[in-house]
């Protein structure tokens, strides 16, 4: 049952943001480069520490991700930083929620007009006990100056990827 609501989730997650851009539905999947980004993400780290809230299934997760850009004037590099529980629901899947702050910085310099909060929601499925899979939704809670806008359109954030741990 929990593997049948895990599956329906991660569908419910990603058939979104795919759906939206098949129908080229502007209002609901829209991306925008409206702080003029030429060139191509470089580099990209993350990483997360958790630790045990209670013997069996609660957990804290503090994390770091940032993304770099560089073009031929500027440069960009956005930088978020999570704090979320971890609640495990049985050996292999969990739930993530908490907060997350995002910080722009141009050229080096830190944007103030670029700082957003978030609330983050996610589930993680372990595969193997180094190999896990994790889908977030991430939604903008602070508004933020019109003329900066590093996310996708209507203040939501999809991220699906995987995660190795050593």
């Amino acid at each position: 049952m929990k593997n049948k609501l895990f599956v329906i989730s991660i569908l419910l997650i990603v058939s979104k943001p795919v759906l939206s851009q098949e129908e080229r539905k502007t209002d609901s999947f829209l991306i925008t480069d409206e702080v003029q980004v030429s060139g191509v993400p470089v580099s990209y780290s993350s990483y997360f520490s958790e630790f045990k809230l209670n013997k069996k299934d609660l957990f804290v997760r503090y994390g770091k991700e940032e993304i770099s850009t560089i073009g031929f004037t500027n440069s960009y590099t956005v930088t978020e930083f999570p704090l979320l529980a971890k609640y495990f629901t049985n050996d292999k899947f969990s739930v993530l929620f908490g907060p997350k702050v995002g910080f722009l910085r141009k050229n080096g310099f830190m944007m103030p007009e670029g700082t957003s909060l978030f609330s983050t929601f996610g589930f993680q499925y372990d595969i193997t006990e180094k190999f896990s899979i994790e889908g977030r939704i991430n939604h903008m809670l602070t508004k933020k100056d019109p003329s900066v806008n590093y996310s996708v359109g209507n203040n939501m954030i999809y991220k699906l990827g995987t995660r190795f741990k050593f």
